[in-house]
């Protein structure tokens, strides 16, 4: 369950991130974005949260898979201290030895 939370929470972080790029027409205007019909698409207005945008993309697109895989390869070199058996049980408990890297897909 708490896997599936953080796919839903990821899932979720992503949508933010990318509705930035959503951009949709207008019969006698620019294309506007989706979420705020007052920007102009690559106006000075939108281009000026462009590093908002490329942290987010960094921190939650990229950061969180990059930071799940790694917990993943550390959890199975270190598969037999007490310690990592503890702290990465709910990321690999669903899945046989050797193929918890699955849930990255998931």
């Amino acid at each position: 369950t708490v896997v599936a939370f953080l796919s839903l929470v990821y899932i979720s972080l992503c949508n933010a991130v990318l509705s930035f790029f959503t951009c949709l027409p207008n019969p006698s205007a620019p294309d506007t974005l989706a979420d705020d019909r007052s920007v102009v698409c690559w106006s000075p207005e939108h281009l000026e949260v462009t590093w908002a945008v490329v942290l987010g993309l960094l921190l939650y697109v990229i950061g969180i898979p990059v930071v799940l895989l790694f917990s993943l390869w550390k959890a199975s070199t270190q598969q037999h201290e007490a310690r990592w058996i503890v702290r990465s049980r709910f990321l690999t408990q669903a899945f046989r030895p050797g193929c918890h890297h699955w849930i990255v897909l998931l």
